[in-house]
């Protein structure tokens, strides 16, 4: 029994590169304008313990984990990357201003032996973990659209704020229901082909469709969370890197350069406040 399979969508905004080849995710654009970091001086508890914090370097283990998590479900979940290919992919490196540190604390200045946490550090925020950081991103990828940031640091206190664990079960729940919807879509139609002997015609592939309802705030102007809307970004992001995607798409020679940006990634003035 044929279901066929959706095709790999196409991206050409300005914010990500995705390079399909090589498994890997560059966000171009960062909310941060003044880069704060942790000192790394060590400090003697009350109980005598010593904490210190040390930034990772990109390819060490932590940072090659963290930038793994946080890519694969970028590229499975947001960009809907099909994942029954079983593909990896990774982040080629934070965004600009963001950086990993590890927390160490020990009964030594050499000895992290009671703990050791990591930390992301960027945009005005602390983030204790992959799936904080994931929603953040996500954010940062589609240009930074005002008031639609789902990270527990952008979000009023009265929904999710400091309720990582809410957005992770909603998540889940989210992300059930849009594989179940996608295998029903898949069965109706074969159904009306075997119905009426029709032969299997892959659809188009989608080009700059993310999932939102997953990953942001609903946006109050646009009727489905899939469609684009005329809501702006609310600063111009800042760009590190190329300016516009160059990722190849991975069954044709057409290039996602060759379409157009969306309207909703147009640049627009700056603002006091970058954050959603």
């Amino acid at each position: 029994m044929n279901l066929g399979h959706d095709p790999e969508p196409i991206f050409s905004v300005r914010y990500f590169t995705l390079d399909y080849e090589h498994s890997r995710i560059t966000i171009h654009a960062t909310d941060t304008r003044n880069p704060t970091r942790p000192s790394e001086d060590t400090r003697e508890t009350e109980k005598g313990f010593i904490k210190w914090y040390r930034q990772e370097p990109l390819e060490s283990p932590t940072s090659r984990f963290w930038r793994r998590h946080i890519g694969n479900e970028l590229a499975h979940k947001f960009l809907l990357l099909d994942p029954s290919n079983r593909r990896e992919f990774t982040l080629t490196d934070f965004p600009l201003g963001y950086y990993l540190y590890t927390h160490h604390v020990g009964s030594g200045s050499t000895h992290d032996d009671i703990r050791h946490d990591g930390y992301i550090f960027g945009g005005g925020h602390k983030f204790r973990s992959t799936k904080e950081a994931l929603y953040h991103f996500a954010w940062l990828m589609i240009g930074m659209p005002q008031g639609r940031c789902k990270c527990v640091y952008d979000t009023p206190s009265s929904d999710t704020h400091r309720h990582q664990g809410r957005l992770n079960k909603e998540l889940k729940k989210k992300w059930s229901e849009f594989l179940n919807n996608r295998a029903r879509r898949r069965f109706l139609d074969f159904q009306k082909r075997e119905g009426h002997q029709l032969p299997y015609e892959p659809p188009l592939a989608t080009i700059n469709v993310f999932n939102e309802d997953c990953f942001l705030i609903n946006d109050p102007l646009s009727s489905t969370t899939a469609q684009t809307s005329s809501m702006q970004p609310s600063i111009t992001p800042q760009l590190a890197g190329p300016s516009r995607a160059r990722a190849a798409h991975p069954h044709s020679s057409i290039t996602s350069t060759q379409y157009p940006i969306s309207s909703r990634f147009a640049a627009v003035s700056r603002t006091d406040s970058p954050h959603g």
